[in-house]
């Protein structure tokens, strides 16, 4: 789907009709790319501080990846980014302590999502895996969706692994996968990636986030409990998740 605007400038004198494709923007950058004769007056406003900032995270070029390869990376990290949203809702939750499924509480969700068109919506397992990347761009967004997530976790320490919030996420989903049930866990990836977070940014995340980690610790502790109780293997140290 392709949205079309026009903008006018009436201090500069100008203004351009096109078709808006793609959106890139974080704190910091804005990139819109158009299909218009006048596209390099925007796609060229920030283009070469993206790249910089990408390469002077990811490092392709000096590990010797064509650029091919580094437009592909670029594009992936680009959709990522482009795909956090910020959800608000309540799921639908079933226990052994109901006999039909219930509404979890109203919350919000600053989260990534595997596809904003198909999956729009958090993914428990997924996020761990998101926030790998997203340490390396944005650490402050990483802080923030990490405590968004563990805040949804309940009193016996359980975080429902799919995050099925508002209209936008519910159309999106078969009814036989809208019910979240509490026996059902995903690995604990968010752990994984609050550690490499500390690997990455040990200094800056305890003098701005040390509050942030003190209450996080709790609730991380009472994920792990729930972890061991609930979904123990059949061997020492393994795990058996449901579904």
């Amino acid at each position: 789907m392709y949205l079309y605007y026009t903008f006018r400038s009436e201090r500069e004198g100008f203004g351009f009709s096109g078709v808006l494709e793609s959106v890139v923007a974080d704190s910091n950058i804005i990139l819109l790319t158009f299909q218009s004769n006048n596209c390099i007056i925007f796609t060229l406003v920030h283009r070469k501080e993206f790249y910089e900032r990408f390469e002077g995270n990811f490092h392709l070029k000096k590990k010797g990846f064509n650029a091919s390869a580094i437009e592909f990376a670029q594009a992936a990290m680009s959709s990522l980014i482009g795909g956090i949203g910020f959800f608000h809702g309540a799921s639908k939750v079933q226990s052994v302590h109901n006999s039909a499924p219930v509404p979890y509480w109203n919350t919000s969700l600053y989260t990534a999502v595997p596809s904003r068109s198909f999956f729009p919506r958090g993914f428990l397992w997924d996020e761990g895996f998101h926030l790998l990347l997203i340490n390396k761009w944005n650490p402050e967004i990483s802080v923030d969706i990490i405590s968004h997530w563990l805040d949804l976790m309940n009193v016996e320490g359980w975080i429902p692994r799919e995050q099925i919030l508002g209209e936008e996420a519910l159309i999106r989903v078969p009814d036989e996968f809208v019910v979240q049930r509490n026996n059902v866990a995903n690995p604990p990836t968010l752990i994984m990636a609050l550690h490499d977070l500390l690997q990455r940014h040990k200094s800056w995340m305890f003098f701005n986030h040390k509050h942030t980690l003190q209450r996080m610790w709790p609730k991380l502790a009472a994920w792990y409990q729930w972890l061991n109780r609930t979904q123990s293997g059949s061997l020492p140290t393994t795990f058996l998740y449901e579904n």
